[in-house]
Protein backbone atom coordinates (compact mmCIF):
# COMPACT_ATOMS: atom_id res chain seq x y z
CA UNK A 1 0.00 0.00 0.00
CA UNK A 2 3.04 2.27 0.46
CA UNK A 3 1.39 4.50 3.08
CA UNK A 4 2.81 7.88 4.06
CA UNK A 5 1.51 7.63 7.63
CA UNK A 6 0.33 4.65 9.70
CA UNK A 7 -1.39 5.02 13.08
CA UNK A 8 -1.21 1.86 15.21
CA UNK A 9 -2.99 0.93 18.41
CA UNK A 10 -2.21 -1.91 20.84
CA UNK A 11 1.45 -1.80 19.83
CA UNK A 12 3.06 -4.68 21.74
CA UNK A 13 6.33 -4.00 23.54
CA UNK A 14 8.31 -6.39 25.72
CA UNK A 15 11.92 -7.44 26.19
CA UNK A 16 13.17 -8.25 22.71
CA UNK A 17 9.96 -7.22 20.96
CA UNK A 18 8.54 -3.93 19.67
CA UNK A 19 5.88 -4.30 16.99
CA UNK A 20 5.87 -0.63 15.99
CA UNK A 21 9.64 -0.34 15.76
CA UNK A 22 9.88 -3.58 13.77
CA UNK A 23 7.28 -2.34 11.28
CA UNK A 24 9.04 1.01 10.92
CA UNK A 25 12.44 -0.62 10.39
CA UNK A 26 11.01 -3.02 7.82
CA UNK A 27 9.28 -0.20 5.91
CA UNK A 28 12.07 2.35 6.28
CA UNK A 29 9.80 4.85 8.05
CA UNK A 30 10.26 7.29 10.90
CA UNK A 31 8.64 6.11 14.14
CA UNK A 32 7.45 7.37 17.49
CA UNK A 33 5.66 5.27 20.08
CA UNK A 34 4.35 5.49 23.61
CA UNK A 35 4.44 2.74 26.24
CA UNK A 36 1.10 2.40 28.05
CA UNK A 37 -1.14 -0.22 29.65
CA UNK A 38 1.84 -2.09 31.06
CA UNK A 39 1.18 -5.45 32.74
CA UNK A 40 2.25 -9.12 32.54
CA UNK A 41 1.23 -10.79 29.27
CA UNK A 42 1.92 -14.11 27.56
CA UNK A 43 4.71 -13.76 24.98
CA UNK A 44 6.39 -16.71 23.23
CA UNK A 45 5.20 -19.08 25.94
CA UNK A 46 6.33 -16.93 28.87
CA UNK A 47 4.55 -14.47 31.12
CA UNK A 48 6.54 -11.23 31.04
CA UNK A 49 6.09 -7.54 31.63
CA UNK A 50 4.85 -5.84 28.48
CA UNK A 51 3.07 -2.73 27.23
CA UNK A 52 0.31 -2.15 24.71
CA UNK A 53 0.73 1.40 23.46
CA UNK A 54 0.28 3.73 20.52
CA UNK A 55 2.63 4.15 17.58
CA UNK A 56 2.96 6.38 14.54
CA UNK A 57 4.95 5.48 11.43
CA UNK A 58 5.69 8.22 8.89
CA UNK A 59 7.53 8.66 5.61
CA UNK A 60 8.03 12.27 6.71
CA UNK A 61 10.19 13.46 9.62
CA UNK A 62 8.41 13.54 12.98
CA UNK A 63 9.51 16.91 14.35
CA UNK A 64 7.53 17.18 17.60
CA UNK A 65 5.68 14.72 19.82
CA UNK A 66 3.57 14.67 22.94
CA UNK A 67 1.59 12.01 24.78
CA UNK A 68 -1.29 13.02 27.04
CA UNK A 69 -3.15 10.94 29.56
CA UNK A 70 -6.90 10.78 29.07
CA UNK A 71 -9.63 10.43 31.68
CA UNK A 72 -9.84 6.77 32.66
CA UNK A 73 -11.74 4.19 34.65
CA UNK A 74 -9.87 1.70 36.82
CA UNK A 75 -11.87 -1.15 35.24
CA UNK A 76 -10.39 -0.23 31.88
CA UNK A 77 -6.91 1.07 32.59
CA UNK A 78 -4.69 3.79 31.18
CA UNK A 79 -5.76 5.59 28.01
CA UNK A 80 -3.66 8.12 26.11
CA UNK A 81 -3.46 10.17 22.92
CA UNK A 82 -0.28 10.51 20.87
CA UNK A 83 0.32 13.89 19.17
CA UNK A 84 2.88 13.98 16.34
CA UNK A 85 3.79 16.95 14.16
CA UNK A 86 5.17 15.95 10.76
CA UNK A 87 7.20 17.97 8.28
CA UNK A 88 5.52 17.01 4.99
CA UNK A 89 7.79 18.66 2.44
CA UNK A 90 7.60 21.99 4.26
CA UNK A 91 3.96 21.68 5.37
CA UNK A 92 3.43 21.02 9.07
CA UNK A 93 0.76 18.38 9.74
CA UNK A 94 -0.56 17.33 13.14
CA UNK A 95 -1.60 13.68 13.48
CA UNK A 96 -3.34 12.56 16.68
CA UNK A 97 -3.54 8.83 17.35
CA UNK A 98 -5.71 7.45 20.14
CA UNK A 99 -7.49 4.40 21.53
CA UNK A 100 -10.54 5.24 23.64
CA UNK A 101 -12.02 3.14 26.43
CA UNK A 102 -13.59 -0.15 25.45
CA UNK A 103 -16.05 -0.23 28.36
CA UNK A 104 -19.50 -1.21 27.12
CA UNK A 105 -21.19 1.58 29.08
CA UNK A 106 -18.33 4.04 28.55
CA UNK A 107 -20.04 6.60 26.30
CA UNK A 108 -19.70 9.42 28.85
CA UNK A 109 -16.06 8.53 29.48
CA UNK A 110 -15.26 8.43 25.75
CA UNK A 111 -16.82 11.88 25.37
CA UNK A 112 -14.63 13.16 28.21
CA UNK A 113 -11.60 11.60 26.50
CA UNK A 114 -12.46 13.40 23.25
CA UNK A 115 -12.84 16.64 25.18
CA UNK A 116 -9.36 16.17 26.66
CA UNK A 117 -7.92 15.63 23.18
CA UNK A 118 -9.59 18.78 21.82
CA UNK A 119 -8.32 20.77 24.81
CA UNK A 120 -4.77 19.65 23.94
CA UNK A 121 -5.28 20.64 20.29
CA UNK A 122 -5.88 24.19 21.55
CA UNK A 123 -2.17 24.35 22.39
CA UNK A 124 -1.20 23.82 18.75
CA UNK A 125 -1.26 26.04 15.69
CA UNK A 126 -4.77 26.00 14.23
CA UNK A 127 -4.17 26.74 10.54
CA UNK A 128 -2.36 23.45 9.79
CA UNK A 129 -3.92 20.17 8.63
CA UNK A 130 -5.03 18.19 11.71
CA UNK A 131 -5.95 14.50 11.61
CA UNK A 132 -7.50 12.58 14.51
CA UNK A 133 -7.49 8.83 14.05
CA UNK A 134 -7.54 5.55 15.90
CA UNK A 135 -9.79 3.02 17.58
CA UNK A 136 -12.67 4.96 19.14
CA UNK A 137 -14.56 1.91 20.45
CA UNK A 138 -17.77 3.64 19.33
CA UNK A 139 -19.66 3.55 16.06
CA UNK A 140 -20.66 6.47 13.88
CA UNK A 141 -24.10 6.83 15.45
CA UNK A 142 -22.91 6.84 19.06
CA UNK A 143 -23.43 9.90 21.23
CA UNK A 144 -19.70 10.50 21.59
CA UNK A 145 -18.92 10.41 17.85
CA UNK A 146 -21.95 12.56 17.10
CA UNK A 147 -20.73 15.01 19.76
CA UNK A 148 -17.42 15.24 17.91
CA UNK A 149 -19.00 15.65 14.47
CA UNK A 150 -21.35 18.39 15.70
CA UNK A 151 -18.78 20.26 17.79
CA UNK A 152 -19.57 24.00 17.92
CA UNK A 153 -16.01 25.34 17.59
CA UNK A 154 -14.28 22.89 15.26
CA UNK A 155 -15.41 21.47 11.92
CA UNK A 156 -14.95 17.70 11.90
CA UNK A 157 -15.09 15.53 8.77
CA UNK A 158 -15.20 11.73 8.69
CA UNK A 159 -12.74 11.23 5.84
CA UNK A 160 -13.90 7.73 4.96
CA UNK A 161 -17.35 9.14 4.22
CA UNK A 162 -15.96 12.23 2.49
CA UNK A 163 -13.90 9.96 0.26
CA UNK A 164 -17.00 7.93 -0.67
CA UNK A 165 -15.67 4.78 0.98
CA UNK A 166 -17.61 1.63 0.18
CA UNK A 167 -20.69 0.94 2.27
CA UNK A 168 -21.61 -0.91 4.38
CA UNK A 169 -18.37 -0.38 6.24
CA UNK A 170 -17.19 -2.45 9.17
CA UNK A 171 -13.80 -2.74 10.81
CA UNK A 172 -14.46 -5.12 13.72
CA UNK A 173 -14.06 -8.67 12.45
CA UNK A 174 -13.42 -12.17 13.69
CA UNK A 175 -10.65 -14.48 12.50
CA UNK A 176 -12.87 -15.64 9.65
CA UNK A 177 -12.96 -12.09 8.30
CA UNK A 178 -16.66 -11.75 9.01
CA UNK A 179 -18.26 -8.86 10.92
CA UNK A 180 -18.17 -9.29 14.67
CA UNK A 181 -21.36 -9.76 16.63
CA UNK A 182 -21.66 -5.98 16.71
CA UNK A 183 -21.01 -5.70 12.97
CA UNK A 184 -19.81 -2.12 13.13
CA UNK A 185 -17.02 0.27 12.33
CA UNK A 186 -15.24 1.81 15.31
CA UNK A 187 -12.01 2.93 13.60
CA UNK A 188 -11.96 6.39 12.02
CA UNK A 189 -9.82 9.05 10.41
CA UNK A 190 -11.20 12.52 11.09
CA UNK A 191 -10.05 15.91 9.83
CA UNK A 192 -10.29 18.87 12.24
CA UNK A 193 -10.56 22.41 10.92
CA UNK A 194 -10.86 25.56 12.99
CA UNK A 195 -11.63 27.89 10.06
CA UNK A 196 -14.16 25.49 8.48
CA UNK A 197 -12.51 25.74 5.07
CA UNK A 198 -9.18 23.96 5.26
CA UNK A 199 -10.13 20.29 5.20
CA UNK A 200 -7.97 18.14 2.92
CA UNK A 201 -9.30 17.01 -0.46
CA UNK A 202 -9.85 13.26 -0.17
CA UNK A 203 -9.31 11.37 -3.42
CA UNK A 204 -9.77 7.82 -2.15
CA UNK A 205 -11.05 5.97 0.92
CA UNK A 206 -11.05 2.23 1.47
CA UNK A 207 -10.91 -0.61 3.96
CA UNK A 208 -7.50 -2.35 3.99
CA UNK A 209 -5.74 -5.26 5.68
CA UNK A 210 -8.87 -7.30 5.03
CA UNK A 211 -7.18 -10.26 3.34
CA UNK A 212 -5.82 -13.30 5.22
CA UNK A 213 -2.45 -14.90 4.63
CA UNK A 214 -2.01 -18.43 3.28
CA UNK A 215 -2.79 -19.85 6.71
CA UNK A 216 -6.05 -17.93 6.87
CA UNK A 217 -4.80 -15.50 9.53
CA UNK A 218 -5.78 -11.83 9.36
CA UNK A 219 -3.32 -9.07 10.35
CA UNK A 220 -5.59 -7.92 13.18
CA UNK A 221 -9.01 -8.35 14.73
CA UNK A 222 -9.75 -4.96 13.09
CA UNK A 223 -9.58 -4.07 9.44
CA UNK A 224 -7.73 -0.86 8.65
CA UNK A 225 -9.10 2.41 7.31
CA UNK A 226 -7.03 4.12 4.61
CA UNK A 227 -7.54 7.48 2.92
CA UNK A 228 -5.62 9.36 0.29
CA UNK A 229 -5.74 13.12 0.70
CA UNK A 230 -4.29 16.21 -0.97
CA UNK A 231 -3.22 18.99 1.40
CA UNK A 232 -3.94 22.54 0.26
Amino acid sequence: MKPDVVACQEVFQAAGADTGRDLADHLGMYYHGSSTRCKPRLFEGLIMESCSGLGLLSQYPIVNTDTIKLPMNERDGERTALFCQLDCDGTTVLVINTHLTHLYNGSTLRKAQLQAILAQVDLYEKDIPIFLCGDFNADLHSDEIQYLLAHPTVSVHNLYQVGNGKQPCYTVVNQSGEPSAEGKSIDFIFSLSYNHSSHPHVTDARIVLDTPDEAGIYPSDHFGVMIQAELS
